[in-house]
């Protein structure tokens, strides 16, 4: 769709969008905030449970659906689990669940209003960094070996076996750690969707690390992610920011910067074909390959989208591309190979005409 002769509008409405994202007639709301001092029965903000895995367990056994608020602060996934003699600690998660919605960034009780939601001021964090004792790194590319990392939750959040009922929204994920060798716990250090269609949207996925898939891994299923940063995580083989395996992920506005690995910076697909929309990859490396997205068997398709600013060449060949901006150009309906005098990557990702393009041969 055109305005006027000159600009590529962007091809996904604002309604659809909020179809995608439509909240339930929630049956249940439960609360959680780790400053609450009530009876801590999730019942209300005074009465919020302090631990989010303890709200889950409500809502797995609560009549669906069900919404969990959660106001700022940090949640470690093996708080308010009760201790196991020789239980692998790093195996605790949050798991998602059919017909529950998790939602982050209330203000909570400390505030003058606990219901007022902003994702980025009231910043709600779910962190692998099970002993809260990580040392930061400057180079996504130090997280896997950085000893401090060594006992982090191999996946913080788990969205295997869920269907587009089960919603995380509001979150930043970090500190995730699948080091160890296998598809069990080597892939998804930030999420791992193993058969999962969860919807994913307003989240962070930074500074998590994997053999392969650093950020999030999606093994089958079809899931959606909407308003994502998926950025500054580090797979020691392949997918950087995402690994997608026989699967049909969609993604709408989403942000794949700074990610690092061996192949695939930012994404690599094996015998899948994302749809990615309105989505901006910029400032991922890697040794082999293309440094945005690299395709095995797979047919991408991408729409309104921005690849500039990679290591290597932007994109396998292997892609469907259409009112693009491609660092190199790209064959295709629409595609140039402008220069978007990004000033900050975050910032591009989320105004409102962030990939908001000039059609070719347009003076204007």
């Amino acid at each position: 769709m055109k305005a006027g002769n000159s600009r590529v509008q962007r091809t996904i409405p604002i309604v659809l969008i909020a179809i995608l994202l439509c909240p339930f007639a929630y049956s249940k709301t439960i609360y959680v905030d780790d400053d609450a001092i009530g009876t801590n029965d999730g019942t209300s903000w005074e009465n919020a449970y302090v631990y989010l895995q303890e709200a889950l367990a409500h809502a797995n056994t609560a009549e669906k659906p069900v919404e969990i608020r959660v106001a700022q602060g940090v949640y470690r996934p093996n708080i308010g689990l009760v201790a196991i003699p020789e239980f692998d600690w790093r195996t605790t998660t949050f798991q998602l669940i059919n017909g529950v919605t998790i939602e982050g960034g209330y203000a909570g009780i400390d505030e003058p209003d606990p219901n007022v939601r902003d994702v980025e001021i009231f910043e709600t964090i779910l962190s692998g960094d099970l002993n809260g004792d990580d040392i930061e790194v400057v180079n996504p590319k130090d997280l896997l070996d950085e000893p401090s990392r060594a006992d982090n939750s191999y996946h913080v959040v788990t969205g295997s076996g869920t269907n587009e009922t089960a919603v995380l929204n509001g979150f930043t994920i970090i500190a995730g750690n699948a080091n160890k060798f296998g598809l069990l716990h080597g892939t998804g250090g930030g999420m791992k969707n193993q058969s999962g269609t969860p919807r994913i949207a307003n989240c962070n996925f930074s500074w998590n690390s994997a053999i392969f898939a650093g950020g999030v891994d999606n093994d089958r299923g079809n899931p959606i992610f909407i308003n994502c940063d998926i950025s500054k995580n580090y797979a020691q083989a392949s997918g950087g920011g995402m690994n997608n395996l026989q699967c049909s992920p969609t993604l709408i506005n989403c942000l794949f910067y700074g990610n690092s690995a061996m192949m695939g910076g930012g994404m690599e697909n094996i015998n899948s074909h994302p749809m990615l929309t309105n989505c901006t990859f910029s400032g991922n490396s890697i040794i082999f390959g293309p440094g945005a997205i690299r395709n095995l068997g797979s047919k991408p398709i991408l729409t309104n989208c921005i690849l500039w600013g990679n290591s290597s060449d932007q994109i396998d060949p292997r892609a469907i591309v259409s009112y693009s901006n491609i660092q190199g150009g790209w064959e295709g309906e629409g595609n140039i190979d402008v220069d978007p005098l990004f000033v900050d990557p975050g910032y591009w990702a989320h105004i409102e005409d962030a990939n908001v393009m000039v059609e070719p041969n347009d003076p204007n």
